[in-house]
């Protein structure tokens, strides 16, 4: 059992309002992950993020938005979904603070049984503290819910690749090209980011695409990707109904990040020809 105290957290006064708290502030939540997202469609906007190791992909979305799937775990609007596997989550916890870098007044963590944070959604900036103390306090868990021991080797499964059309080297140079191509011509591309316990996709135009020497990320309003290079070994392609997409995968053929041809028209048909333009090698 974790060690607790009650406290009201200092930034956010509430007359009435205190939790349970671990000494790092994390407060434990239900685990009935249905209640969970029904009380999150009435907070209003958010920040989502999903992550792994080598991977995160973040949006804004409004759960309220969603539609009756958020209590089966879908929550979906006309850019991406998120598709949460309920039976993978492990536990949750919630924080009232407020974030040294965005100043988002509080979060929620979600948890696999592996200690693997891999979903989290954020109060969005300078947001109302009050009402996301609101909804904390109608998610107030078991206290006595242990704190996960410390992951053992990587606490994220991923998705392993499948048969290939194409690999090829990893070739920064030719990914970065495609994607900026994609901002100039304010195209969408799909990021797709999965895991055992999520699947996420969003379409956005890659407005901004910035390489250093160990990560790449995407920026667009409302959405972002980025990738640990390091974890990158080599691309492939594949093909079904749906179009071709584009994999990053790592060392033992785990997917990392994929992209795909964006729901609209005209994206996806410029996507095949982009490909081809940026890696020769698919001649």
């Amino acid at each position: 059992m974790f060690p607790t105290h009650s406290r009201v957290h200092a930034a956010l006064p509430r007359v009435g309002r205190c939790f349970r708290t671990a000494l790092d502030g994390r407060i434990a939540l239900t685990r009935d992950w249905r209640h969970l997202l029904r009380t999150l469609a009435h907070v209003g906007p958010c920040a989502l993020q999903t992550r792994h190791h080598g991977a995160r992909l973040v949006t804004r979305l409004d759960p309220a938005t969603c539609g009756p799937g958020i209590a089966n775990g879908l929550l979906a609007n006309a850019t991406g979904a998120v598709h949460g596997r309920l039976p993978q989550w492990s536990h949750a916890w919630g924080f009232l603070r407020t974030c040294d870098c965005c100043a988002s007044p509080g979060r929620i963590e979600v948890h696999n049984a592996a200690g693997g944070d891999f979903l989290q959604f954020c109060a969005p900036p300078h947001g109302d503290g009050h009402a996301w103390s609101d909804a904390l306090a109608a998610l107030v868990g078991d206290d006595l819910v242990p704190a996960a021991a410390p992951p053992v080797g990587c606490p994220f499964a991923l998705l392993r690749l499948g048969r290939a059309h194409v690999r090829l080297p990893f070739d920064l140079t030719g990914l970065a090209t495609l994607l900026r191509a994609f901002g100039d011509e304010s195209l969408p591309v799909r990021c797709t980011l999965r895991t055992a316990d999520v699947c996420h996709r969003r379409d956005l135009v890659p407005r901004r695409v910035d390489v250093d020497a160990s990560l790449l990320t995407l920026g667009s309003p409302g959405a972002s990707a980025q990738v640990a290079l390091l974890f990158v070994r080599a691309l492939a392609l594949t093909s079904d109904a749906a179009g071709a997409a584009l994999h990053l995968v790592d060392a033992d053929d785990d997917i990392l990040l994929t992209f795909s041809a964006a729901i609209d028209p005209f994206a996806a048909s410029a996507w095949h020809g982009a490909l081809r333009l940026a890696f020769p090698g698919l001649r």
